[in-house]
């Protein structure tokens, strides 16, 4: 009833360390029935929960726990997975409202989905980290400099497999698009995180050559599926829609 199952190792990534005691597991008869934990800041909440396994009370009594330790300036944001329905009924009735959603996709491996870089692009092995910082800072459209790399490096170095990461380079081998990816083996599970093209090189191809990319080199590891979009690039490139995170706020 929750996200994919990279989400918990890629948020203690990009989490301040002297956040992680904020994440809290809930056991009820020594079995674990909820982790309410945070993705990178406080304000934000994200529930990982079994549905019909807690009373409305309980589930009152998380909520409450929530409020008290993971806010920020006395407000909280409830992340909330579409098919967490108990959740969501304790949620309304203690005058929580939906302020938003994100609609998520995600793909079955078939031989359909095969795309080339355009000419003049190319791919690379080895990923300087500050050009790659640079290429996702331009890639999701942030203005300024931000040269710190300290995340990215925690990200890298906790992955099993880095070197499937996905970097494309123009012929000047400036950095123009990036797709990061997450192997979970036991999932048949590969997870796009992040994946992006700076905006001058948009609209080539080079997304999708890029999603095309991973899905040829997660096969070694057996993958049947794969996640992570949110945007509707995703939807018409052949994605399916796969579920929805909801915003309950007060």
């Amino acid at each position: 009833n929750g996200s994919e199952a990279s989400w918990f190792n890629y948020s203690l990534c990009v989490m301040d360390k002297e956040l992680y005691n904020k994440n809290t597991l809930f056991y009820l008869n020594e079995k674990l029935v909820c982790y309410l934990g945070i993705e990178s800041k406080l304000g934000e909440a994200y529930f990982f929960f079994r549905n019909n396994e807690l009373s409305n009370q309980d589930i009152k009594e998380i909520i409450e726990y929530g409020v008290n330790n993971l806010s920020y300036n006395n407000h909280i944001i409830f992340k909330v997975y579409s098919k967490q329905t108990q959740l969501k009924e304790v949620l309304k009735e203690n005058g929580y409202t939906i302020t938003g959603a994100w609609k998520f996709y995600n793909y079955d491996y078939d031989d359909t989905f095969n795309y080339e870089l355009p000419n003049g692009f190319s791919y690379i092995k080895d990923i300087d980290i500050h050009k790659l910082k640079k290429c996702l800072w331009e890639g999701f459209d942030n203005v300024g400099a931000n040269d710190d790399v300290t995340s990215l490096l925690n990200i890298r170095n906790s992955k099993y497999y880095p070197n499937i990461d996905v970097c494309v380079v123009n012929s000047n081998d400036d950095y123009v698009g990036f797709g990061g990816v997450w192997i979970e083996k036991k999932n048949n599970l590969c997870y796009l995180e992040p994946l992006c093209v700076i905006s001058k090189y948009r609209h080539l191809g080079i997304g999708k050559a890029i999603i095309s990319e991973i899905k040829k080199r997660s096969l070694e590891f057996n993958c049947l599926k794969m996640t992570g979009g949110i945007s509707d690039f995703y939807k018409s490139i052949g994605f399916n829609s796969y579920f929805r995170l909801e915003m309950y706020e007060k």
